[in-house]
This record gives C-alpha cells, structure tokens and sequence, in this order.
C-alpha cells in the first residue's frame, strides 16, 4: 500500500516572519530550494529530512567563469 502524501506549499522566506519559518521548516520533510543564503534557514529542518538544492546551468560568477554547466 502507497503512502498517503501531505500538500506541498511554495514558502517565501524573505517575506514571512522568522517564527514561520521556523514552524515550517521543522515540520518538513522535503525542502527544495535555489542555491543561495536562503539554506542556511536548513538549520531549522527536522533530522531525516530530504533537501534538494537547485544550481541553474551554466551559472557564470561575477569574474565570468562558469560555475556549473
């Protein structure tokens, strides 16, 4: 028998009040999110909880070198 999944939510951390996020991230059990500072938000995630951080493709930094891709 398949387990019964939850509702995934879109979470914009930067507009929600740090106890939110908090909250949300503790009760998680997948996080997927773009490369960047937001991760460091993966503190509050509860032990055993997937992650999944996207880098986009051919990402090129400040001095024009290729980061991925």
């Amino acid at each position: 028998m398949m387990p019964r999944f939850h509702k995934a939510s879109v979470f914009h951390m930067l507009q929600e009040p740090l106890p939110d996020v908090i909250d949300l991230m503790s009760h998680s059990d997948v996080i997927l999110g773009m490369h960047g500072a937001g991760w460091t938000n993966g503190l509050f995630v509860k032990r055993g909880a997937g992650a999944l951080q996207l880098i986009p493709y051919g990402w090129v930094s400040e001095d024009g070198k290729t980061i991925r891709g």
